[in-house]
């Protein structure tokens, strides 16, 4: 036989030459066919549906399948929106004529061509610029918002240079929200300035490197290794000697920067004062309380650099919509400068909006309709345009004639229409099809309005503007289950729509169950709950379930045909305990029937109901599934077992997805016209979350890739090359000459690396745990017994055909038991194959046969003979064989005689080869087998399974628990060509897909590397969380994949935006909606997200807390640069608070000087603060100087007593000997007294907090290549549930297990002691000790619960050294946190009280309240932690008792003592108002969830009355020792105030809140997004209940309303 070497070396010299064909064969690139794309997605889609359920009852299974052909809700689109091209304005040739851009500017002709025209509106706001106005720039995404301010930025530059003025000092300050922003930024200047050097540019963000050497070598391992322009700036130290005239940044760095004396040189130097321009990019982010704190940020950082001249300011956004006066107000609220928009007078116009190119205002042709039926692309449209326009082949490229061709385009009459009935909004094509051709069948409109936007894209004018530019959109949605009723004829029926009822012929009502299958039989399972409600002892209701029913509550019932229940396989069992795993078991407690007219579930067979009503329903055999917290069931009618073993029609939001992924991918043309270019498909996708879109990444590329393998090997089996049947080691050489020549594998790989790759795929498939998906299921391959082995086992197969009758059914008697042993995986395989590899999960290694013995789960090994009392697939068959072959001669001892006689058969005869670990062990020798097309063989379907075979003995289904019988099929027939994946597997285009994540979880060098891949085509599918959702360049894409539905409009219109900004490019945006309220919700009125308005983001600068924040700043910033020369002794909080010498530690210093207040600070104060909270605040008197003061005494005494307290434990410790503790405490005291000193002030609320790092944490796996990419940090109140012991998180195609806590050396965690109340549920707690506390801080009751140590893990988590591998489900998250108020701070206002007939209501809110958030573990008492090294586990596990490694060095823990039970942590400040309620208002039947939806409306009500940014407020419920409280929380750190406001209007917000719940179109007993459901409450949604949220509401105005007019009482 030809050696694999012998056929790779063939193909090796003609690769180049292939590649060229291919890239020269790829060169034409093509749009999307939206149409052709939105049927292929759905066709797709329910084809694929129909595969995840199999019923094997064939009525049901023909309901099914007709319910998923038949269900119009599955899929909405495509949608389309049309998006004019933008007006052209002049070209920057003309402005250098005009002298509104300088000479010097041509220059930048090498990126920017100084004769192709700009956008109008790019135009409109450098004239404006010109004109020293303030800006804000609007536009869509892709419209060039950058260039609208930075080449008139760059030109005035260039003015000082030519003017000999342009010294050091920064100009223009570029502030962007991410770094990921700034750092696409810089690479555009890079190309802007190259050929202008006295330009200088410099990013200062928390990536740049202080000195210069690290920066540089920083820069080339990101650039190629490639040396930065002279004139970019890229260390801190060169930034602060020679500022640079260009400078980004973000927020949070910006304040950092004027703060801190060493960047003092950026604003008050020698080179200062000559500050010109601040530009805010995505501006539309700043909403809410971030808004005012960027307000007040800019408002300093302008009283710093240029308090007597003017900054020009600009804001741009591609989603600030709305009234231009509220956008006006946003802008100034922002800048503290003005903005105006007088609507009839342009030059007094501040924003910019784009200018849509003109359209035609009428039409004076029309194309005929026959002319709109041909093919898209077949040309008659072209020709019938050039003959109108007078335009030959000749002159078609020429300006004139694209000129022609476009304007008599834009005059034809369907095209004039088509753009009128758009103007007023996105549609349907089915709409808009029916509106311009009524009568005619929906699939030719359609068809004809493709035409026209095909045609009106390919067709520009000589600007390349399309005529029409468009985008379509289409919308899927999740499937919630499949549910089944029964007719009055007895007949079932299906839905894919959530039911529990259906009406019968009487309008009565019978019930519909949902159902899923047997993933092994098919048997059908019924979902639902038994209620006694019967009257009968003995029978009960089986209810159908809602989707909010738990799943303890829930039962499973089989339909069976009434036989007995299944034994347990005997096979599952073994590699079930091989993988550790609990034995399965299997309870039968007898049968029963379900009467599908009532639901009534008695014992035993019955044919009829006892209900006269139900006399002709359908009585259904069923039995009960053991209902178990394993996920591991056993099905009663097959006897396999596995985990999720029946199947429901629930897509989620990985697999499903995928699909809908793969298909649009598979259509995507490839890309780009140069023949040296990559040609790959690119596609993004979006999810809203990073580990949503970390694990969707590999799971894509991994699923994607098994079906291309599939495709391969099916493609390989052509029997022109190969044969009519081979070797499975041909098959392995054929497949990997498939999948190189079409790139799948890397053509630079060796022979022997292909065997090794491509072997894994030939033997998995041969092996393959998923039946039903393999080619041999699928029919597509034919694995049986070689020649060879059938005449070497010629006697045996002879006696066999002597029982059997039938020497044909003999040979397959015996195929069909070394199939068996085979898909067991007991299959030799060649060396170059890893047992091991991926592909062969969840069965991995070697894994064997003996003949007798049980099997052994530890050596992987099966016995053929089943052990006693169980059963196997083999033995099942043999029964049924046998029973068929000798009728009433069958007994029972022959099925194990029989086995025997064939197991040895299969050893004479040299088809088991024994193992040379174990000689007693066999698998199936490979030589034995042979593989063909599955077209080449007969094959047969069982009447009952339906699953489909090529071995026929005598009828005998071979599915071992199966009773049906086979009968021959024609594969070619529709609904077999029609399964998803038989199709995929022979029709797919066999294109490669690399898919990577890119989120916040990458390293920045890391995340540019993989966004240049992409913009490449090296990756084809980039998966993102928000990271791409803003302006960051990824190229040309056709094709956006959003993985679920964006919370807003502007989420969405972002998101959709990077796709098709390539002129004559339309757009396909393709969206799945999840099982969620909010998806679904966006699912029935998707246009609504499309067209939806972006509000103008409200922001308020009139907040006292965040502007006396600020004064701090202004006033710390002013003292840190007087003593400039101290501030680097005071970094750390020891220094800064606690230096040995009194007259060297800060506190006193910043007392003596604000003690009178400088009359500096109170000007700069007086020009910063808002006037209208100077008095409030206390400028003029100095109070707020007092107020800071105390604040920081009191600061300074907490450090000091946590310092002094940390001493007397040790000193206390060490008294007693016990020297480990004392040693615990020195370190915690050293924690104390090396925090940063500017993040503890910010954790104080000393100084403005947003982007501080105060509150995150890291979980580090710095220590392998892998994770040395990876960057895993979170907000320490998430943290410490998403990074607690044992909890994984996916990132960098990996997934990474917590194994601790990182201890940093000398130091200690912050420590909490707390105790729960019973009562009241809240917690007590303190520092360090909780001793001798015992009652309750909030109801005064008695605690009796064990008090439970806290620690804050605030220096990080460790992962395990060496990731494990990402499996088919991401893993899930655990919820053990609890929130608690530790103590509710200073009481601001109120307590307002209204009290009638001894019940009150108090409303009161409260500043600087604590707020605890407590990770206590799965079992209530945290972790065991190891205080020297980290390590931590569950305390349910054994984990680490007896000894434990370090989890850091990996090496043993040495001298850690006993492990500690320890809470996680983090304790914040913020602000609340809390609304306390008398006891009888949790006295309901729905309890806290009528509270609930109180506090839903009062929050919503808060936000939209008090115009409160949404994202800035939330609730909890409470209970104290008088009842349930409802606590509005600022989620803002520090707070904002905006507490405070809700209780100043509580009688106006509780009446919006009555209103909100009162009139609302949903039904009553639910809710909506218009009243109670918001993007943030989702997990609430089943339980959010209009009428009785407004039952409490009302409630409570009632005791309000009443308590006004009792005297006394405060309201």
């Amino acid at each position: 036989m030809t050696s694999f070497d012998d056929i790779f070396g063939d193909i090796d010299a003609p690769t180049g030459e292939r590649q060229d064909a291919d890239k020269a064969a790829s060169s034409v690139t093509a749009n999307v066919d939206p149409i052709a794309a939105a049927e292929k997605i759905e066709t797709d889609y329910r084809r694929y549906l129909k595969t995840l359920l199999n019923p094997r009852e064939p009525d049901i299974a023909a309901a099914y399948f007709n319910a998923v052909d038949q269900c119009d809700t599955l899929a909405m689109g495509p949608i389309l929106q049309l998006t004019p091209p933008y007006a052209p304005g002049a070209t920057a040739r003309d402005l250098i004529g005009e002298g509104l851009l300088c000479d010097g500017f041509k220059k930048l002709s090498g990126t920017v061509p100084l004769d192709r025209p700009l956008y109008r509106h790019q135009e409109t706001a450098i004239r404006k610029f010109k004109d020293g106005r303030n800006l804000v720039v609007s536009t869509g995404t892709g419209s060039g918002k950058t260039e609208s301010f930075l080449l008139p930025i760059v030109d005035e530059l260039l003015r000082e240079h030519r003017d000999g003025t342009l010294g050091p000092g920064v100009r223009a300050l570029l502030l962007y929200p991410m770094n990921a922003l700034a750092n696409d930024q810089i690479k555009r200047l890079r190309e802007l300035l190259a050929d202008v050097p006295e330009i200088t540019f410099g990013r200062y963000t928390g990536e740049t490197e202080e000195k210069t050497s690290d920066a540089a070598k920083l820069y080339r391992e990101l650039n190629d290794h490639a040396d930065p322009l002279p004139n970019e700036l890229i260390s801190r130290e060169q930034m602060r000697a020679n500022p640079p005239h260009i400078l980004l940044t973000n927020y949070a760095m910006l304040e950092y920067l004027l703060l801190r004396p060493e960047d003092t040189e950026l604003f008050d130097g020698a080179t200062a004062g000559r500050w010109r321009f601040i530009v805010l990019d995505e501006a539309h982010v700043y909403a809410g309380a971030k808004g005012t704190e960027i307000g007040m940020l800019l408002r300093r950082l302008k009283d710093r650099v240029a308090r007597t001249t003017n900054v020009q300011c600009i804001a741009t956004s591609a989603s600030l919509q709305g009234d231009p006066s509220d956008v006006m107000g946003f802008a100034e609220s922002l800048f503290d400068a003005r903005f105006e928009y007088a609507a009839d007078d342009s030059a007094r116009q501040d924003l910019v909006t784009s200018t849509p190119l003109a359209t035609a205002d009428g039409s004076d042709w029309s194309f005929d309709d026959s002319d709109l039926d041909g093919s898209i692309g077949d040309g008659r449209l072209d020709d019938v345009l050039m003959r109108k326009a007078g335009v030959d082949g000749a002159s078609v490229d020429s300006p004139e004639g694209k000129d022609a061709l476009a304007d008599t385009l834009a005059r034809e009459d369907h095209v004039f229409r088509l753009r009128r009935l758009v103007a007023g909004g996105s549609r349907t094509l089915a709409d808009l099809g029916s509106a311009m051709w009524p009568g005619e069948p929906s699939a030719t409109s359609e068809h004809r309005v493709h035409q026209l936007v095909d045609l009106g894209g390919r067709v520009c004018d000589a600007a390349d503007r399309p005529v029409l530019s468009a985008r379509y959109h289409m919308f899927v949605r999740a499937t919630e289950g499949a549910f089944i009723g029964y007719g009055d004829d007895g007949r079932p029926s299906v839905s894919l729509d959530r039911k529990v009822a259906s009406k019968d012929g009487t309008g009565g009502e019978k019930p519909v169950y949902e159902f899923g299958t047997c993933v092994h039989c098919g048997a059908v399972h019924v979902l639902g709950m038994e209620s006694a409600d019967t009257g009968d002892s003995t029978d009960v209701l089986f209810e159908p379930t809602s989707a909010a029913v738990a799943d303890e509550k829930i039962a499973w019932l089989v339909i069976t045909d009434g036989r007995d229940a299944a034994r347990l396989d005997d096979d599952d069992q073994v590699e079930r305990l091989s993988r550790s795993e609990k034995e399965s078991t299997s309870t039968d407690d007898g049968l029963r029937t379900l009467c599908t007219g009532c639901g009534r579930l008695r014992p035993g067979i019955a044919d009829s109901c006892l209900e006269s009503d139900c006399a002709n329903a359908p009585q259904l055999v069923v039995r009960k599934l053991a209902n178990t917290k394993s996920s591991r069931e056993t099905c009663h009618e097959c006897g396999r077992s596995s985990d999720n073993l029946i199947r429901r029609l629930l897509t989620d939001a990985n697999a499903a997805p995928s699909v809908l992924t793969t298909s649009l991918y598979q259509q995507l043309p490839a890309r780009g016209d140069d023949p040296d270019a990559e040609t790959k498909r690119k596609l993004l996708t979006f999810s809203d979350s990073r580990q949503a879109a970390a694990f969707a990444a590999p799971y894509l590329e991994r699923t994607y890739g098994r079906l291309l393998e599939n495709r391969v090997l099916y493609e390989a089996l052509a029997p022109d090359v190969f044969g009519r049947s081979n070797s499975l080691d041909y098959w392995v050489t054929r497949a990997g000459i498939v999948a190189k020549q079409h790139g799948i594998v890397r053509t630079k790989r060796s022979p022997q690396e292909i065997e090794t790759e491509v072997g894994a795929w030939v033997f998995s498939s041969a092996t393959s745990v998923q039946r039903r998906q393999s080619l041999e299921g699928l029919g597509l391959a034919r694995f049986g017994l070689t020649p060879d082995a059938l005449e070497r086992l010629g006697p045996d197969i002879g006696r066999f055909a002597r029982l059997l009758g039938d020497e044909s059914a003999a040979r397959d008697f015996f195929d069909v038991l070394v199939a068996d042993m085979r898909l067991r995986g007991a299959l030799s395989l060649p060396p170059s194959v890893d047992p091991n590899d991926d592909h062969f999960q969840p069965r991995t290694g070697i894994w064997s046969f003996r003949n007798s013995g049980g099997g052994d789960p530890k050596q992987r090994l099966f016995s053929w003979l089943p052990a006693e009392g169980r059963t196997n697939n083999r033995s099942n068959f043999v029964e049924k064989v046998l029973r068929t072959a000798q009728g009433d001669a069958f007994k029972e001892e022959n099925v194990a005689r029989t086995l025997d006689i064939v197991w040895k058969a299969l050893e004479g005869a040299d088809v088991l080869r024994g193992l040379e670990r174990n000689r007693t062990a066999s698998t199936v020798d490979r030589s034995c087998i042979e593989v063909r097309r599955g077209d080449l063989a007969e094959w047969h379907e069982c009447d009952k399974c339906r699953s489909i075979t090529a071995f026929n003995v005598l009828g005998v289904c071979p599915t071992g628990g199966c009773t049906g019988t086979l009968s021959p099929v024609n594969l070619d027939a529709e609904s077999y060509r029609d399964n998803h994946y038989r199709r995929l597997s022979t029709s797919m285009n066999m294109t490669p897909l690399h898919a990577k994540e890119h989120t916040a979880q990458w390293t920045p060098k890391k995340a540019g590397e993989i966004q240049k891949e992409f913009i490449a085509g090296t990756i084809n599918v980039l998966s993102c969380s928000t990271t791409f959702e803003l302006g960051v360049d990824v190229g040309d894409l056709q094709a956006v994949v959003l993985r679920n539905t964006p919370p807003r409009t502007a989420n969405y219109v972002q998101r959709a935006g990077r796709a098709g900004r390539r002129a004559g490019s339309a757009a396909f945006v393709l969206t799945f909606a999840k099982r969620a309220a909010h998806d679904m919700s966006v699912y029935r009125d998707p246009i609504a997200m499309i067209d939806g308005v972006m509000r103008t983001p409200y922001v308020t600068i009139d907040n006292e807390r965040i502007a006396t924040r600020h004064a701090y700043s202004v006033a710390f910033a002013e003292f840190l640069r007087v003593h400039a020369t101290d501030w680097a002794n005071w970094k750390k909080t020891g220094d800064f608070f606690l230096a040995a010498d009194a007259e060297d530690r800060a506190a006193p210093k910043l007392r003596a000087y604000l003690d009178p207040v400088p009359a500096p600070i109170t000007e700069a104060l007086r020009r910063i603060l808002p006037t209208t909270l100077q008095e409030s605040i206390g400028v003029d008197d100095g109070s707020w100087a007092h107020d800071y003061l105390d604040l920081v005494d009191v600061v300074q005494r907490d450090v000091e007593e946590d310092a002094q307290l940390l001493r007397e434990l040790a000193d206390a410790a060490g008294a007693r000997h016990d020297y480990g503790v004392a040693a615990s405490y020195q370190r915690s005291l050293r924690t104390v007294e090396t925090q940063e000193t500017l993040s503890h002030l910010a954790s104080k609320n000393l100084l403005p907090k947003y982007g501080f790092p105060v509150d995150s944490v890291e979980m580090d796996t710095q220590r392998t290549d892998k994770g040395a990419s990876i960057r895993l940090n979170r907000d320490l109140s998430l943290a410490i549930t998403d990074y607690a012991p044992g909890s994984q998180v996916v990132a960098g195609d990996a997934l990474w297990e917590s194994r601790g806590l990182r201890m940093m050396p000398g130091k200690e965690l912050p420590l909490y002691e707390y105790r729960e109340c019973d009562r009241c549920g809240q917690a007590t707690a303190r520092k360090f000790s909780l001793s001798g506390v015992d009652t309750c801080s909030h109801c005064s009751s008695p605690l009796d619960k064990q008090s439970i140590k806290m620690v804050m893990p605030v220096f990080g988590f460790v992962a395990e050294a060496v990731p494990g591998s990402i499996g088919e489900i991401p893993p899930k998250s655990s919820w053990y946190r609890k929130d608690y108020v530790f103590a509710n701070g200073e009481c601001v206002e109120g307590p307002h009280r209204y009290a009638v007939q001894g019940e009150e209501i108090e409303v009161a809110a409260w500043a600087r309240a604590e707020i605890g958030v407590v990770n206590a573990g799965p079992r209530g008492i945290g972790y065991y932690v190891c205080p020297r090294c980290g390590f931590a586990a569950d305390p349910g596990s054994r984990n680490g008792r007896l000894g434990h490694d370090h989890p850091r060095t990996g090496r043993q823990c040495v001298g850690g003592g006993s492990l500690q039970p320890r809470a996680l942590g983090h304790v914040y400040q913020t602000d609340i108002a809390t609304i306390a309620l008398p006891s009888a208002f949790s006295q309901t039947d729905r309890g806290a969830d009528d509270l609930r939806g109180a506090l839903y409306a009062f929050v919503e009500s808060a936000s939209e009355l008090l115009e409160i940014n949404r994202d800035d407020i939330n609730g909890v419920l409470s209970w104290s020792g008088s009842g349930p409280s409802l606590v509005l929380f600022d989620a803002v750190p520090g707070g904002a105030g905006i507490s405070r406001s809700i209780v100043g209007r509580f009688t106006d917000v509780l009446d919006a809140a009555i209103e909100r719940v009162s009139h609302c179109s949903c039904d009553e007993d639910t809710s909506c997004y218009a009243c109670l459901r918001s993007y943030s409450n989702q997990r609430f949604h089943d339980s959010l209940r209009r009428d009785t949220a407004r039952a409490v509401l009302e409630k409570m105005r009632a005791t309000v309303s009443a308590a006004k007019e009792v005297p006394g009482v405060s309201g």
